[in-house]
């Protein structure tokens, strides 16, 4: 973002246009173009060099269950809610 911003700021549309000045430093009056491409080879480079510790774990029992269709336990894909029960018959006041 901070690149976009830098883009945005040398060029053309706001040195040329609102502050006036004969040329702009960076040719692109949209900078997307450059910073898109850069943001997505930051983010690569970033989750290249910094490895999640236990990731390799994860990462193998999700594919044994995935090819072994172990069910994922019950706790921790069932919701319970209480519902209250209705008064049986002749137990109310009346």
């Amino acid at each position: 973002m901070t690149g976009a911003i830098v883009l945005i700021a040398l060029s053309p549309t706001v040195q040329v246009d609102l502050l006036h000045r004969p040329d702009a430093l960076f040719p692109l009056k949209n900078p997307a173009i450059v910073t898109l491409p850069l943001s997505f080879l930051v983010a690569i480079v970033v989750s290249l060099a910094r490895k999640e510790e236990g990731a390799a774990a994860k990462f193998a029992e999700a594919h044994r269950r995935m090819h072994l269709g172990e069910p994922v336990p019950a706790a921790a894909t069932v919701v319970e809610i209480a519902v209250p029960k209705a008064p049986a018959e002749g137990t109310g006041d009346g």
